[in-house]
């Protein structure tokens, strides 16, 4: 909803359900506002600052060891992303997480992307991200979620995003860099796709694909899956 001129709500919600395990309930709550920071000779805006707040509740989909354990968060994320022109644009996180084992972690991640139009090829880009993160208890995956006090990582970001048909836009993206836990480095590589098809009705129809490798030994629990593959679906309706 707009509040006003600049301004935006967004407040969601639903239930998750699981094979196997029991349903779960999710919230998101984002407050947003734009505010200018250039203009040409027209008035239009050249490049722009929003600044967001976002608290959201939801189960912990790390993966099926994180699921089987029934462990939900809450997070709290400040979130700046400055558009300094209609192509290039940096994105500011830091979250805190509360987790329902006890646990209690902090996220910083700062990302850089410039877009290269292509015309009806769709749009590239390419970017750059470093992000690190630490929690209060190092629980080493005993509850299947990485709760290192030292996580480094930092990637490059390649992607396309474009419109396969009218009702059908889809993106591709490839992420090469480095990760460290607890001292130890190791190779990292993730292949993302990500398909959203318009349907009667106001609804949208997104369907997922994520496939992530780390190389090298390492203490991390993640990096001991050396290969992980998730797919995800959704159905909304805009209203």
């Amino acid at each position: 909803k707009v509040l006003k001129p600049g301004t935006r709500l967004d407040v969601g919600g639903g239930i998750e359900f699981f094979a196997r395990l029991s349903t779960s309930g999710y919230f998101n709550l984002t407050l947003g506002h734009n505010i200018p920071l250039s203009v040409d000779e027209a008035g239009k805006p050249l490049g722009n600052l929003r600044v967001s707040g976002t608290v959201n509740f939801s189960p912990l989909k790390a993966n099926a060891f994180a699921l089987e354990n029934e462990i939900s968060r809450w997070f709290i994320q400040p979130r700046l992303v400055w558009r300094l022109d209609s192509r290039t644009r940096i994105i500011n996180n830091v979250k805190l997480g509360f987790y329902s084992d006890g646990n209690t972690g902090f996220f910083a991640d700062n990302r850089i992307i410039h877009e290269i139009p292509a015309g009806d090829a769709g749009v590239f880009s390419i970017g750059a991200e470093i992000s690190n993160h630490t929690f209060e208890d190092d629980l080493r995956g005993r509850t299947g979620y990485e709760t290192a006090q030292d996580f480094l990582d930092y990637r490059l970001l390649l992607g396309w995003r474009g419109q396969i048909a009218d009702p059908l836009a889809c993106s591709l993206g490839v992420d090469l860099g480095r990760r460290r836990v607890r001292g130890d480095f190791t190779n990292s590589s993730a292949f993302r796709a990500q398909c959203s098809l318009d349907m009667p009705e106001q609804l949208t129809l997104q369907v997922g694909f994520r496939y992530s490798k780390f190389d090298g030994s390492s203490s991390s629990f993640v990096d001991s899956l050396e290969e992980t593959t998730r797919f995800s679906a959704s159905l909304s309706r805009r209203f």
